[in-house]
């Protein structure tokens, strides 16, 4: 709770001298603005995150960590952290807190008042300032978060040729959100994204407004057909659970598509022959709607530039 939350005894029988009704101490109710801050790309907010405090005083704070593919998992260990901050106004104690001030002062009768309220002034304000300080509260988290870095490439060279590894996949992920392709989407300037080329097809980041696209290759991969019907059957289930989530089939995408969201996270998923493509973007902020929108443009843009 950050502070009291029941008032001081002689604050309520002063309010009860003066017949006037406390509001309560105790944040029921109150607003918490929640602040997500990361050292990488570690985590999504996801729906279902309480904006107001419950009537224990409570809030839950949901978010999903974003995914790596079994090659990156053998890469170096980085310990990452996630960082969660909450902010809670409690309206009820400044009202109070005129409340008091102005009944203060209305008790005295006229003609002494000028008098007594120069006297009584430097009391006062030491009780509004006690009183003021549990007006905001504050709280913060922070949760490690280990992950990988994507494993170094190493070449071999002969007298005759130089020889690498297998190609990582013939689809560049990053080929199908431009920097300019997300600009126009998200309405502000973004920046290029960061590629992971993998096997099985690999991931495109672009920060700054978090937009993260999966690329999967081949039936073995979730490519396909078979994987898109995977990843609609747990968006479905996901909304049974959530039904103030959004999720609609997108006509018109690929060869199949649907896109599904909630609070400031949005996703979109098609596929066109043996590849699909996910693509997840997150706004800044926990309120308004998800963006839907956003993450639907990216999408055509994205099954555009696969088409070619």
């Amino acid at each position: 709770l950050g502070g009291l939350d029941e008032w001081p005894t002689d604050i309520v029988d002063c309010a009860q001298q003066a017949d006037v009704t406390l509001p309560p101490l105790k944040p029921v109710g109150a607003p918490i603005v929640w602040t997500m801050t990361q050292s990488d790309a570690l985590a999504v907010a996801a729906a279902g995150t309480s904006t107001v405090l419950d009537t224990n005083g409570s809030s839950v704070y949901r978010y999903a960590t974003t995914q790596e593919s079994v090659e990156t998992s053998k890469g170096d260990l980085v310990n990452g952290v996630l960082n969660v901050h909450a902010s809670i106004r409690r309206p009820g104690v400044a009202e109070a807190q005129q409340a008091i001030a102005d009944l203060a002062f209305s008790q005295i009768p006229d003609l002494i008042r000028p008098i007594l309220q120069p006297l009584l002034q430097p009391t006062l304000a030491l009780v509004l300032n006690k009183i003021a300080s549990y007006l905001d509260s504050t709280a913060d988290t922070h949760v490690p978060v280990d992950y990988h870095s994507p494993p170094a490439t190493t070449t071999t060279s002969t007298p005759e040729t130089t020889v690498a590894p297998a190609a990582a996949g013939p689809i560049d992920p990053c080929s199908l959100v431009t920097a300019q392709d997300a600009t126009v989407a998200m309405g502000s300037t973004m920046a290029a994204g960061v590629s992971t080329p993998e096997p099985w097809g690999g991931q495109c980041k672009i920060v700054g407004g978090f937009i993260l696209l999966d690329l999967l290759i081949g039936p073995a991969h979730k490519g396909g057909q078979a994987g898109y019907d995977v990843y609609l059957a747990d968006a479905q289930k996901g909304k049974a659970e959530h039904p103030q989530t959004v999720l609609e089939i997108v006509g018109g995408l690929g060869d199949g598509a649907f896109v599904d969201g909630g609070g400031p996270l949005a996703s979109c998923v098609f596929y066109i022959g043996d590849t699909t493509v996910g693509i997840t973007v997150r706004t800044a902020g926990n309120a308004g709607p998800p963006p839907i929108a956003q993450v639907t443009a990216i999408a055509m843009t994205a099954a555009a530039h696969l088409g070619k």
